[in-house]
């Protein structure tokens, strides 16, 4: 009989192991899908001119694209992108090749940057968003798409980007608006090569792109940075690169990283690798 109590207890027991098990799992998995329902799937490229890779002794100067996007999983508008971080391994950029165009002339508008820096301009940006209110349904009639554009600047240790948008600009979307954004230029390493860390803070009030209107959001959905093949043109660097190729990985690969943060503090960091 007694034998009989242990076995049937030791039964209930993995019985019960078994239950708790399958109970945790279950809790496990509807946590990360509850997870991944809520965060919004970044993707992030980057495209680097082909050729020899150099070295931090003979760089080669080379043409930059980055694209990020963003899809959100439950077809509504997320919480506004506040910061985006981006390096590459043995890609370093040097805003200072190229004059710095001052910020009263960049917050002057288009055609006064266009006038007096054009020494100082080294690339392009596009973008598209989707404006809505917080939360909204992005196939509700409040939502409308935005088409952004803007031209990238060399300013000292940063990259200033003015961003525009609106019927005032040519560009589609349900008001005009222009703002002025920086990115800070960072040394780093990235897979144990050199690298320049781009950290860009998206403007906010009162350059109204995270919020155009009241209670509405930009919802980034994709942006492309270009800075295209360019050799510094002031004294000091005229045989500077404004972008330099110093490396490669192995197997001829480049590790990217890029960091995205929300405005409600959702973090997203992707690790991506690119042809060298």
């Amino acid at each position: 009989m007694r034998s009989r109590f242990r076995a049937l207890r030791r039964l209930l027991r993995s019985l019960f192991v078994v239950a708790a098990a399958v109970a945790l799992a279950a809790a496990a998995a509807a946590t990360r899908v509850a997870a991944d329902s809520a965060r919004p799937a970044w993707s992030v490229a980057v495209a680097v001119g082909s050729g020899a890779p150099g070295t931090p002794q003979r760089p080669r100067s080379r043409p930059f694209v980055v694209t990020v996007s963003m899809r959100s999983r439950g077809n509504t508008l997320e919480s506004p992108l506040a910061r985006l971080s981006i390096a590459a391994a043995g890609i370093v950029i040097s805003p200072r090749a190229r004059p710095a165009c001052p910020a009263d002339v960049l917050r002057a508008g288009i055609a006064e940057a266009q006038q007096r820096c054009s020494r100082s301009l080294v690339g392009f940006v596009e973008a598209r968003a989707m404006v809505g209110p917080k939360g909204a349904s992005r196939r509700v009639p409040q939502v409308s798409s935005c088409d952004l554009a803007g031209e990238v600047y060399a300013a000292g240790r940063s990259l200033a980007v003015q961003l525009y948008t609106g019927a005032l600009y040519g560009r589609r979307c349900l008001r005009s608006m222009f703002a002025v954004a920086y990115a800070s230029v960072r040394a780093t390493k990235v897979g144990g090569l050199p690298a320049s860390e781009l950290r860009w803070v998206v403007p906010s009030e009162p350059g109204g792109f995270r919020h155009p209107l009241p209670d509405y959001d930009l919802n980034l959905d994709f942006l492309e940075l270009n800075l295209p093949l360019g050799f510094g043109r002031n004294s000091a660097d005229r045989s500077k690169p404004v972008v330099s190729s110093v490396g490669c990985e192995r197997r001829r690969r480049r590790s990217v990283r890029a960091v995205f943060l929300q405005e409600d503090g959702t973090r997203a960091t992707l690790r991506r690798e690119a042809r060298c």
